[in-house]
């Protein structure tokens, strides 16, 4: 094979993984998801909040372009973008994708709750880090704390 070939292939792959990266970041997921073959389409997929199951279409060929066109459509969304940047995504990739990860979009769908810190009850003190009103909030930042957490998952303020 030759080296142009490699180069020619690597490079926009190099940019689709990078931005990725930081697309990830931030709609709060993994990044090294990024890196990860097959893995990378599930966080994609939830990243533009369509099930994890459609991970299986993506290896159905030609079923696989509707499954690129909705992910496209559905991160285009979900950084309040248009059906125009949706098309950009679905056919130069390795040029919107850029503009998702490095510009001042934002990512506006649901991010996942932090795992490991729920479940955890706090009794009410007087020398506690919290609030109460409508339920526990971190009082460095106002962020709502359901499950009393031991940090807030927003600030990273210690709550105890």
């Amino acid at each position: 094979m030759d080296i142009g070939l490699i180069v020619i292939y690597a490079i926009p792959l190099l940019i689709i993984i990078v931005s990725l990266w930081f697309i990830f970041r931030k709609a709060g997921r993994p990044e090294w998801a990024a890196i990860i073959p097959i893995y990378n389409i599930y966080v994609t997929l939830k990243v533009s909040e369509r099930s994890g199951w459609w991970t299986i279409l993506w290896f159905i060929p030609w079923v696989d372009l509707f499954v690129m066109a909705l992910i496209a459509s559905g991160m285009a969304k979900r950084f309040s973008k248009g059906a125009g940047f949706a098309l950009g995504l679905f056919f130069v990739p390795f040029v919107f994708l850029p503009i998702l990860a490095f510009g001042n979009a934002t990512y506006s769908g649901q991010k996942p709750k932090p795992v490991g810190l729920q479940g955890m009850k706090r009794p009410k003190t007087q020398s506690s880090n919290l609030s109460e009103a409508d339920g526990y909030y971190c009082a460095n930042c106002g962020n709502d704390i359901d499950n009393a957490w031991d940090i807030c998952a927003n600030c990273g303020a210690k709550l105890n």
